[in-house]
């Protein structure tokens, strides 16, 4: 992956292929792709992006902090690249594959730790990257967990109460400790 690095990118990111899942191998003609956002597990990071990145946001801990510290490399004009001919494949949670009316709908079935931090990033990330994290974006991804666990999901209970947890330590991280924009 080395060919791949000079000053303005800050990742070079493998294809990543999920073990049992939504993301299968698929050829690719580009030998190379310019990506918004990436995991970073298995990446080459600028050491100099890194640092002027401020590096990863500890206080996420977990859950979106890949996709935070991708926009933050990104509004500071570095790009992510992955290399399609270099793999890692990936085995994200206990991955089930529900069929209703020929769709496909993939439950994860995270544990309710996981879920809260989850709700409580991605609440987050839209504040610090409003334009990259969209209103409608992360409303979405809301939903879409929130429905996943209340119809096909073990544990609803649990999750659910740390999920709302989630929102509401968000919310305190953001206003009730009068926390400044893109601080950490």
């Amino acid at each position: 992956m080395t060919p791949y690095c000079n000053n303005n990118i800050g990742i070079v990111h493998p294809y990543t292929i999920e073990k049992e899942g939504t993301k299968k191998y698929v050829q690719k003609e580009e030998r190379i792709e310019y990506i918004d956002f990436c995991i970073t597990s298995a990446s080459l990071t600028n050491v100099e992006a890194w640092n002027n990145a401020g590096g990863y946001d500890e206080w996420m801990f977990i859950d979106i902090v890949d996709f935070d510290f991708c926009a933050k490399l990104r509004e500071l004009g570095y790009e992510i690249i992955q290399v399609n001919d270099a793999f890692l494949l990936q085995e994200v949670g206990k991955l089930r594959e529900i069929n209703i009316c020929k769709r496909h709908i993939y439950v994860r079935n995270h544990s309710a730790k996981r879920k809260y931090y989850f709700v409580r990033n991605i609440l987050y990330c839209h504040y610090k990257h409003p334009h990259t994290f969209s209103f409608r974006i992360v409303i979405d991804l809301l939903l879409t967990t929130y429905l996943k666990v209340l119809l096909f999901e073990d544990c609803k209970i649990d999750k659910i109460q740390l999920m709302n947890k989630g929102f509401r330590d968000a919310y305190k991280k953001i206003y009730m400790k009068g926390e400044k924009k893109n601080e950490n």
